[in-house]
């Protein structure tokens, strides 16, 4: 699977026991995380020209774009596992497309929802499944700007995705490269104000506040404009 995925990034550390309880049995949070509260990477924007990719190397495109919106948690483990790695696991995704949602859930094990998603600018709103507004992001004014990939905080992000993708499927862990390309992407800085309801991720409460961009704060809020592959491992 390829495509190009266009919006923001911003990441927050929450309590390990609460991450803990959003991931399937067999998957833990690693006792060798860096960090006292656990990272989590929220990736909200567009998805387009997405395609299949064959063995041999041939895209078949099909067409398709949405609005989704990722929930990724890296520094985990599998239990009983040959490998010692540290790997990532999206605990959930939230999109506008019925089909991607039932093809992501019954043939990988994807935590996909399908709901109502919104993306005006730098406005972008998601609602539960029953219709409460439970994420909301605006843009706080001003240009972009630019963002070094070379700081601590974008080379410890990339990081993260260079750790192998789990998803739990038909009772086994699936190994991907998830490989966002980002020595070839867009990283621009950006201020944005956040609202995540209590709906959004499970056992946690309201959160709201203005985060800038990752050229003024550490894991600060970004764009990122990217072309982005999975595939088995």
């Amino acid at each position: 699977m390829s495509g190009t995925f266009s919006g923001e990034v911003v990441t927050l550390f929450l309590d390990r026991q609460i991450v803990q309880s959003w991931l399937p049995s067999g998957l833990h949070v690693a006792d060798d995380c860096p960090f006292e509260r656990h990272p989590v990477v929220i990736l909200y924007g567009t998805q387009t020209n997405l395609a299949r990719q064959k063995w041999i190397k041939r895209e078949l495109p099909f067409g398709r774009h949405y609005l989704e919106t990722f929930v990724a948690v890296p520094y985990l483990r599998v239990d009983r596992t040959r490998y010692d790695e540290h790997v990532f696991y999206f605990a959930r995704v939230y999109l506008d497309n019925r089909r991607a949602t039932n093809q992501g859930v019954r043939r990988f094990g994807w935590e996909k929802v399908y709901t109502a998603l919104a993306d005006q600018g730098r406005h972008h709103r998601i609602w539960s499944p029953g219709g409460r507004l439970i994420f909301a992001a605006s843009g706080l004014g001003g240009p972009s700007r630019p963002a070094d990939p070379a700081t601590e905080s974008c080379r410890m992000l990339v990081s993260w995705f260079d750790q192998t993708l789990v998803l739990k499927h038909e009772g086994r862990f699936d190994r991907y490269n998830f490989d966002l390309h980002c020595e070839s992407a867009s990283i621009r800085a950006v201020d944005t104000k956040l609202t995540i309801g209590r709906d959004f991720m499970p056992g946690t409460e309201r959160m709201e506040g203005e985060v800038q961009g990752i050229d003024r704060q550490e894991f600060g809020t970004f764009h990122l404009s990217c072309h982005f592959t999975k595939a088995p491992k």
